[in-house]
């Protein structure tokens, strides 16, 4: 019975099983070069690419135009993996223009889940609404998780 169970498990596995999609399936673009640690990307409603660097900046990519926008520059700590580490954009963000980002602020030992509106060409930092705050300590490193979904 094993030897059966076993040889059936890897018949999955044996080359010739498994093959990769065809080459013309995908296509590589360079959108944007020069950018230090991204951390997260989302394809906006409105057609546009949003996405965050760890060292706390938000940016818009116009596909149209092929232009880069900073949004915002947010003071977050780097220290030990800590900094600008994730990002969602609302569900009804074409209506409402709402931002999820978790970061690290310098005045705060962990990480905070804040809401925010980007108005035009920016995030407006009078809009920021905390929604979760999750302390931790900063004596020993790393590897801090940011995804957020809805």
């Amino acid at each position: 019975m094993k030897f059966s169970c076993t040889a059936f498990l890897l018949s999955f596995t044996l080359p010739g099983h498994a093959q990769a999609p065809p080459a013309y399936r995908f296509k590589t673009d360079t959108l944007h070069e020069g950018i230090p640690q991204p951390m997260h990307l989302e394809y906006g409603p409105d057609d546009q690419i949003y996405f965050i660097e760890i060292a706390g900046k938000v940016q818009r990519y116009n596909l149209k135009s092929k232009s880069l926008t900073t949004l915002a520059h947010l003071v977050v700590t780097n220290d030990q993996e800590n900094g600008l580490i994730g990002m969602a954009l609302d569900p009804k963000f074409k209506d409402n223009n709402w931002i999820y980002l978790y970061h690290s602020p310098l005045d705060y030992k962990g990480q905070i889940l804040s809401r925010f509106t980007i108005t035009g060409d920016e995030l407006d930092p009078k809009s920021r609404k905390d929604i979760l705050k999750v302390a931790e300590q900063r004596n020993q490193c790393c590897h801090h998780g940011g995804t957020l979904r809805f």
